[in-house]
């Protein structure tokens, strides 16, 4: 997907107009449960716990954390396209995880299976850090990424405390 692209379907999804985005919308589409199947899938695997960390005060996605065997990982599913962010989490994200992370454990194995089955891709890190012309209610304008508009408007990106990521 061209930069383009992905801002028009961005855009497209607050309503047509990034400098007055419907913050509405993704709020509306959180209640009709869009992704009950997946999620039920998710927390059917075996031995995986599945807790809810949605806030839908600044989140324009739903938020999980599974565990199993001692590892823990965020999920997150946005509610403006077909985007997931599956990582790797400690007490600070690890690492963003994608179909082709060749270190993918069978539990990690089976969550990206799921999320592709389901026609979520899962964008890279490059892809998410790029800057958007967005209004939103907590991110300063300066600091918006296509991760804010897609996933969460808090003004940081949560991989940027690991130490994977540090540049």
């Amino acid at each position: 997907m061209t930069d383009a692209t992905l801002t028009e379907l961005i855009s497209r999804a607050y309503g047509g107009d990034l400098t007055r985005p419907d913050l509405a919308r993704p709020r509306r589409r959180l209640r009709a449960n869009p992704y009950a199947d997946l999620i039920d899938e998710v927390s059917h695997l075996d031995g995986v716990l599945l807790t809810d960390y949605t806030d839908s005060n600044h989140m324009v996605c739903l938020g999980y954390l599974l565990a199993h065997g001692g590892q823990e990982w965020a999920l997150e599913l946005s509610l403006i396209a077909p985007f997931a962010i599956f990582a790797r989490t400690s007490d600070v994200w690890e690492r963003l995880l994608h179909p082709s992370t060749t270190d993918l454990d069978t539990t990690e194995q089976q969550v990206i299976a799921l999320l592709t089955s389901h026609g979520f891709s899962l964008p890279h890190r490059e892809t998410l850090e790029q800057p958007l012309a967005m209004s939103l209610d907590y991110t300063d304008p300066e600091n918006v990424r296509v991760y804010h508009a897609l996933f969460s408007d808090e003004d940081f990106l949560p991989w940027e405390f690991s130490h994977h990521y540090r540049e």
